[in-house]
C-alpha cells in the first residue's frame, strides 16, 4: 500500500470536494451554476425562410439530387436527408430550407407528388419539432404503451 504522505496533492483535492459536498444547509455545497445565455437568430418579417418538408424518398436519393429538385423554383439555404444512426442508410425523409417562403410554396404546390427515383414525394410545410417532455409527447407514449388512463 502507498503511504498518504506520498500523495499530499491528490488527498487535500479530495478533502476540499468531501468537505463543499458535506457543507451545511444554508452554505452552498458547489460553485453556482453559469449563467446560460439563449441567443434567438431573428429573421427579417420581409423575407421569412420556409422549411419544408421531403417524405417518401428512395433509400438511394442524395442530397445534391434534392437539391436540384427544389432550386428551380428559388435559392435553396440547406437541404438535409435524415439517415439511420446505426445503419448510416436513409431513413426516407428530409427537409429543404428555401430562402424565400412564396418561392417554398410555390415548391409545395408543384412538387407534391412528383416522382423522384420512382418514387411518389410527400412535400409539405414542415412542422415544429415537439420539445421531448411535452404534453403531447408524454400523452402519446402513455397510450401506445398501455400507461394509466387516469
Amino acid at each position: 500500500m502507498v503511504a498518504a504522505e506520498t500523495f499530499p496533492d491528490i488527498l487535500s483535492a479530495h478533502l476540499i470536494v468531501a468537505k463543499l459536498r458535506l457543507s451545511g444547509p444554508g452554505e452552498r455545497a458547489y460553485p453556482p451554476p453559469p449563467k446560460l445565455v439563449h441567443t434567438q437568430i431573428a429573421y427579417s418579417e420581409a423575407n421569412p425562410l420556409k422549411n419544408i418538408f421531403v417524405g417518401n424518398l428512395g433509400f438511394n436519393t442524395s442530397e445534391d439530387a434534392l437539391r436540384q429538385l427544389f432550386a428551380p423554383f428559388g435559392p435553396v439555404n440547406r437541404v438535409k436527408i435524415m439517415m439511420d444512426d446505426y445503419t448510416g442508410k436513409s431513413r426516407g425523409f428530409g427537409f429543404v430550407e428555401m430562402a424565400n417562403a412564396g418561392d417554398g410554396e410555390k415548391a409545395i404546390t408543384a412538387l407534391n407528388g412528383t416522382l423522384l427515383d420512382e418514387r411518389a414525394l410527400n412535400v409539405n410545410e414542415a412542422r415544429p419539432k415537439k420539445e421531448p417532455g411535452s404534453f403531447r409527447d408524454r400523452d402519446s407514449r402513455n397510450r401506445s404503451r398501455g400507461g394509466r388512463r387516469w
